[in-house]
């Protein structure tokens, strides 16, 4: 809506990491056939162009991919039931993502 829309209107160019709680539509968004993300934000991304866009909020969808110049992370830990996943890892250097193997 509007107030979301002032809030990513705000975000400064030039970034590299942008960090949300909320992922972006038609982004790791999905709880079933319903996405969650916001289109306003998608947007957003879209024209900035961050290197990383990091957000958790959906459960289901941990993991990363990339569109366009954008790696998109969704670095959620708890799982189905509470259950937790191993943490994605970012080496800013590098560019790597790695997912730390839990013990």
């Amino acid at each position: 809506g509007k107030v979301l829309k002032k809030k990513w209107d705000m975000i400064p160019s030039g970034i590299d990491i942008l960090v949300t709680h909320t992922p972006p539509s038609g982004i790791l968004d999905r709880n079933g056939p319903v996405s969650h993300g916001c289109t306003d934000l998608a947007a957003a991304v879209a024209t900035l162009k961050p290197k990383y866009h990091i957000f958790g909020h959906i459960h289901n969808r941990h993991g990363a991919v990339k569109h366009g110049e954008t790696w998109y992370i969704n670095g959620n830990v708890q799982g189905k039931n509470g259950v937790l996943r191993s943490p994605l890892l970012l080496d800013y250097n590098s560019g790597e993502i790695l997912e730390e193997k839990r013990g």
